[in-house]
Formats: C-alpha cells, sequence, structure tokens
C-alpha cells in the first residue's frame, strides 16, 4: 500500500492510504478488535510512513516558539 508513495510538501491529506490501509485490515481480520470509534480515531489521526522522507533538525529560538504557543493557547 505505502511503497511507492513518496509525500511531497503539497500532498494533502485526501491522498493518504490511512484509510485503504484500514479496509485491508478489516479484510484480513486484522482489526477484528477494534470498535467504528478506534477505526474513525485511526483514520482521522494516523500519520502516513515517513520512510522515504529525510527530516534534520531545524534551528530555532524557543522563545519565539514560546510566544506562538501562547498566543495560540490564547486564540489570538
Amino acid at each position: 500500500m505505502w511503497h511507492d508513495f513518496i509525500p511531497e510538501p503539497s500532498t494533502r491529506w485526501h491522498e493518504l492510504r490511512t484509510k485503504e490501509t484500514l479496509e485491508q485490515l478489516q479484510h484480513a481480520g486484522l482489526a477484528a478488535a477494534a470498535s467504528a470509534h478506534d477505526l474513525t480515531v485511526i483514520a482521522e489521526t494516523w500519520s502516513f510512513p515517513l520512510h522515504s522522507v529525510e527530516v534534520e533538525r531545524k534551528a530555532v529560538d524557543i522563545e519565539d516558539l514560546r510566544r506562538k504557543q501562547a498566543a495560540w493557547s490564547s486564540g489570538l
């Protein structure tokens, strides 16, 4: 399912194959213990595999991050 998938910065959530992955697990009987709610939560929150993405640490100003966090949490 994910072998040939290479996410790009422009990749949209609806392009991800999480729902299809869950359907395959259900058809194989591997999701029998999961409730409908469990499957919904997984489909809406699971990230896609990032095996093909190169990630690196980005230098940031921690105080700037704290200001942004405070503004976000206060609803500004």
